[in-house]
């Protein structure tokens, strides 16, 4: 968003628009006042000017300009849009100036562009000129109705002629006088109102290109820039490798099952396992735990259905113990995987794509078999263009399907691979429900998106499939 400002001009008020980040169809936030918790505001002049605090003041849509005053425009046909006065510093020079508001509860920072320029030459000297008579004009004393104005009044061309003019009476002698041509300030006003306009023109451009999958153009990537792409680009190569490999089996090397313990992935019988996506080892409460099938001295047979009694193959069966993983392995054509426990209790989680998880509590003592049900899930299908993903939230043992945990995304990168910090500023919010599972509806199919959950502490990335998808099945 930008301003345009002559430079010099004072008792400026410009208008700014705050989105509400809960929001998820990217509404403007309400109900700020000058005072909320958190709120600041602040300018910078020029590219080497110092952040300046700015002094937020109490104010009304229609008051009277006052240093710092800040006030909500129209709650219900304006949502969003608040007034600030801004500083007299601000235009007091000509330069480019930064101010940026941010800091209150579900608002999202919003940085202003103000381009203070100073006013032409030429407009200085139109709005200073004045029109007089030449010396030596006079006026007849009457006009009567009936009297025609020629040459010889000294008005009007030898040719011309003026008839039935209505009666009136002229000055012998004096000036023209002509309407007041406009202040410097008036016409100051006019502009920045102008500008005003253009600037609630291009916010709501720029708010429906952005549902429409454009994206505008950026400056070249930073080195920070570049190297989140590289990252994201490692995950999704991680992701597809994993993903392909995880239904076929190959034959172990020697010495598997000491490789299995370090790499976490690949069971000592040589079935490989991936976490698929978003996994426990982008999040800062993963768990850790042996990997692999276990080391355990007793063959446990775990058997994963539909409640149909179809079997599953995919699955992911993990076995849990004192807060680590004993042993982790996906199910095979048969619905079937075979960990390697020894005996004691063991919490047993169980994860499928399209279906709800399932944790239950297996005592092993010996060769011990055991089947699981699993219920498929109803998942809410998108509107045309978009595709629908989802998960399930645990707590951070992964034993305990959890509900109420909120999930946040944001898209960084759009299908076509424009890169940027974050190519829509929106971040969506949703709650798990009784059974652990969220749900985002209408994502950008290919595109690349971050998310986190209140049970986490930072942001992991995944890239949305072209149709319904399972963004994670690890714990959050």
């Amino acid at each position: 968003m930008s301003e345009f400002i002559y430079a010099g001009l004072t008792s400026q008020t410009i208008d700014v628009m705050i989105q509400d980040t809960s929001s998820t169809t990217g509404a403007g936030l309400t109900g700020l006042v000058y005072n909320s918790s958190g709120l600041k505001a602040y300018y910078r002049i020029g590219a080497t000017g110092a952040s300046t605090a700015i002094t937020l003041a109490t104010q009304t849509a229609t008051g009277v300009w006052s240093s710092g005053g800040f006030a909500e425009i129209d709650s219900t046909n304006m949502k969003g849009a608040y007034r600030l006065d801004i500083p007299d510093a601000v235009a007091a020079s000509s330069a480019m100036v930064t101010v940026y508001l941010y800091g209150a509860t579900n608002m999202a920072p919003v940085a202003l562009r103000i381009d203070c320029r100073p006013v032409p030459a030429d407009l200085k000297k139109i709005v200073t000129q004045s029109v007089t008579a030449a010396a030596g004009v006079t006026f007849p004393a009457t006009l009567a109705s009936t009297t025609n104005i020629t040459s010889a009044s000294g008005i009007v061309p030898a040719t011309g002629a003026i008839t039935n003019a209505q009666a009136a009476t002229i000055p012998t002698s004096g000036t023209i006088n002509t309407t007041t041509p406009p202040t410097v300030t008036a016409i100051r006003t006019e502009m920045d109102a102008n500008s005003t306009k253009l600037v609630n023109l291009d916010a709501t451009v720029s708010s429906r290109l952005a549902t429409s999958g454009y994206t505008a153009p950026t400056t070249p990537p930073t080195v920070v820039q570049i190297r989140t792409e590289m990252d994201t680009n490692s995950t999704k190569l991680d992701a597809t490798v994993s993903s392909r490999m995880a239904t076929f089996i190959y034959t172990s090397p020697v010495g598997a099952a000491v490789n299995a313990s370090q790499i976490g992935g690949v069971s000592a019988t040589g079935v490989l396992v991936s976490a698929g996506v978003g996994s426990t080892a982008f999040l800062a409460n993963a768990p850790t735990g042996s990997g692999g099938g276990g080391t355990g001295a007793n063959p446990v047979t775990i058997t994963i259905q539909t409640t149909s009694s179809v079997a599953i193959q995919g699955a992911t069966v993990t076995a849990w113990k004192n807060g680590l993983i004993e042993g982790t392995l996906a199910t095979n054509v048969s619905g079937v995987s075979v960990l390697s426990l020894d005996n004691g209790t063991y919490s047993i989680v169980v994860t499928a794509n399209g279906y709800q998880g399932n944790t239950a509590s297996l005592v092993v003592s010996g060769t011990t078999s055991q089947t699981y049900q699993l219920t498929a899930i109803t998942i809410t299908p998108s509107p045309s263009g978009g595709v629908t993903g989802y998960l399930y939230t645990t707590d951070t043992t992964g034993t305990v399907i959890q509900s109420g945990v909120v999930v946040s995304i944001q898209m960084t990168r759009t299908a076509s691979g424009a890169t940027g910090e974050a190519v829509s500023p929106v971040i969506n919010t949703v709650t798990s429900d009784s059974n652990g599972l969220a749900q985002f509806v209408g994502l950008t199919p290919l595109a690349t998106y971050r998310f986190s959950t209140t049970r986490g502490s930072s942001w992991a990335t995944f890239v949305a499939g072209s149709s319904t998808f399972e963004i994670t099945s690890a714990v959050v």
